[in-house]
């Protein structure tokens, strides 16, 4: 991430998620009809400059962070939604996932080739805590090492199986076990804060 705001750089991961969704649409569903995507390329890799551009722009008007705090998943859909309307585009986002259908949910919007957005939230009731979740990445023969982990996150989900989520976090790839997901969220913070936005 090379945005030149500080703020960006520390918490941005809200808006970054959504600006890959974004791109995505843009690129394979519904052309996006703001200011900036026209001068996208039509493959291949954003050039920086146009993407740090873009995502200056989601923060400005739609999508605002507290300094140093990031921005919350009830601001993420409202954000996510005006802009939806403002563009005329064909969807519309719903939040906090009751936890028994959220994989369905996940596997729904996959399905519709609509890349998932979802949260690792702070650890609750003792939101300082320490407690993080772990992120990995995978070997050729299909090992999966543990690379990095988080808290108070926001990643994108871009395929899903019994066992692990494929996700894409500051634009590296890694991987979530389900399980651990689920562990997570249930000894360290809780359902509201560990959820997905789900596109409709």
């Amino acid at each position: 991430m090379l945005s030149a705001s500080k703020n960006i750089r520390k918490c941005g991961c809200g808006p970054v998620a959504a600006l890959d969704l974004l791109l995505y649409l843009h690129r394979y569903h519904s052309p996006v009809r703001y200011e900036g995507f026209d001068a996208l390329p039509a493959g291949g890799a954003v050039p920086i400059d146009l993407y740090n551009a873009l995502l200056e722009k989601l923060v400005h008007r739609f999508l605002p962070l507290i300094p140093m705090r990031g921005i919350n998943a009830i601001t993420m859909a409202a954000g996510l939604d005006v802009f939806f309307i403002r563009c005329a585009l064909p969807y519309r986002v719903k939040r906090c996932v009751l936890s028994a259908p959220l994989w369905d949910r996940a596997a729904d919007m996959l399905a519709r080739d609509i890349p998932v957005i979802f949260s690792v939230g702070v650890n609750f009731p003792a939101v300082w805590g320490k407690k993080r979740l772990k992120l990995y990445t995978r070997t050729a023969d299909g090992e999966y090492i543990p690379a990095a982990s988080v808290k108070a996150h926001y990643m994108t989900m871009t395929a899903l199986d019994d066992k692990w989520m494929t996700v894409s976090s500051w634009g590296r790839r890694y991987y979530i076990s389900r399980k651990e997901y689920e562990d997570y969220t249930r000894e360290e913070s809780v359902g509201f804060l560990c959820n997905i936005l789900y596109i409709k």
